[in-house]
């Protein structure tokens, strides 16, 4: 029975050491995501760094190419294709002008008409006409009398 009881206590012994053993301590999320995150950054990094020297690369072997094309030219020819460059800039640029000028031209008209026409006035300051006809079909009234001030005195039956 002692042997019994040795071997109980025993076995619950080790499996109480083997479960302490087996258990891991919480995972601190916080230093994971940040773990992560540099993992993540490090790699953008590089495979950027990847793609920009693939660009470069590119762009330095279609300059190396229109280099050689240039070298077996002749500098008659190189200055021919210099002229018709620039012939062809020049043109670009007053096509754009000329877009640039109309796109121009045509915000002024909408925000002509977008603003009311302005009254007419007199010498007075008074508005003469309506802001449509500006002034073109108002008459005058002789009869009217005027004081120093250019108020109109009396009404329109007993001027």
């Amino acid at each position: 029975m002692k042997k019994i009881n040795l071997i109980i206590v025993g076995g619950a012994l080790s499996a109480l050491m083997i479960t302490q053993s087996c258990q891991q301590p919480e995972a601190d999320q916080t230093a994971i995501d940040a773990k992560v995150t540099e993992a993540y950054n490090t790699e953008k990094m590089k495979v950027e760094n990847e793609s920009a020297a693939a660009c470069e690369d590119a762009i330095n072997a279609q300059v190396k190419l229109v280099q050689d094309s240039l070298s077996h030219l002749s500098v008659k020819a190189q200055a021919d294709l210099l002229a018709k460059t620039q012939r062809e800039l020049k043109l670009a640029q007053a096509k754009a002008d000329v877009v640039k000028k109309k796109s121009i031209a045509d915000a002024k008209k909408k925000d002509v008409a977008k603003t009311p026409a302005k009254p007419v006035l007199d010498a007075k300051g008074n508005q003469v006409g309506t802001a449509v006809t500006r002034g073109s079909d108002v008459k005058t009234d002789p009869a009217i009398k005027l004081d120093e001030k250019g108020n109109q005195q009396g009404t329109a039956v007993t001027r």
